[in-house]
């Protein structure tokens, strides 16, 4: 695909929201893969997330993964989600992108300067288009251990100052969007108010992704509700025996204009 971040700014004006599967290569076996991209088809979804904290099972097998996912998703982006093991690590051939991320909640140099040194000339050489994201951790017991690792102090849900400053920071460094991020399997969605009071900030123009703690349609109707324009979910998708009936419902909530139509 070639430009994905045009590709999904108009799947968010047509759509309403934009809805990505998170796809954690520790998670699935290259067996997995064709089951898991027909599901995502006819789901409908807009693109997929790959990436997790660790990688355990190694950097080959992530690559396979990327490019099993490739080839099932003609028509829709694979998109690197760089985790735990760094971006520059989390770069291999076959990806149409990366969400080229600054963890701006924290004050970590690696995540905030170190990494992107080294990933910017990888994703250059390999084509890649790189998607720069102001990323922020948002307090729960699911996203504590990864704040841990990174050194990072998570926005607690009363702090919207702190979130409106954020989202002003990254649109003024270039980035094309914000993310708030709940961590795997959160007990709860980013809160609606939370989300409100960033999204219609006069000040604030950038779009916002949700991720974490989204596991029903009426989470999903809820986050757009308050101004989410990208969502992103993967326990879900991990957990289920019916990927595509678990997703569609929660799809279409996120493709609220396609919907009323």
């Amino acid at each position: 695909m070639d430009n994905v971040w045009n590709y999904l700014e108009q799947r968010i004006r047509e759509y309403g929201c934009g809805f990505l599967a998170i796809v954690d290569p520790d998670k699935y076996v290259l067996s997995d893969l064709s089951r898991l991209c027909r599901a995502l088809r006819a789901a409908n979804v807009d693109g997929v997330l790959v990436g997790g904290t660790i990688l355990k099972k190694g950097h080959e097998h992530y690559g396979k993964i990327v490019l099993a996912l490739r080839q099932g998703l003609p028509d829709a982006p694979v998109i690197i989600f760089p985790g735990g093991s760094g971006m520059y690590r989390s770069l291999v051939p076959g990806a149409d992108a990366i969400f080229f991320r600054q963890l701006i909640s924290g004050t970590n140099r690696k995540y905030l300067y170190t990494e992107q040194c080294l990933a910017g000339i990888r994703a250059k050489r390999m084509g890649i288009e790189a998607i720069a994201v102001g990323y922020v951790f948002v307090r729960s017991r699911a996203i504590q251990r990864a704040a841990d690792i990174t050194n990072t102090t998570p926005v607690r849900e009363a702090d919207t100052e702190r979130a409106v400053g954020l989202a002003i920071l990254s649109e003024s460094t270039g980035k094309r969007l914000i993310w708030f991020e709940r961590g795997s399997n959160a007990e709860a969605p980013v809160p609606e108010p939370f989300i409100k009071t960033v999204s219609a900030h006069p000040l604030v123009e950038l779009p916002i992704m949700v991720s974490g703690g989204l596991r029903t349609a009426e989470n999903v109707r809820a986050v757009v509700r308050a101004g989410a324009r990208l969502t992103g979910v993967g326990t879900v998708i991990e957990q289920s025996k019916d990927i595509e009936a678990t997703l569609s419902p929660l799809v279409s909530a996120a493709h609220w204009r396609a919907s009323s139509a």
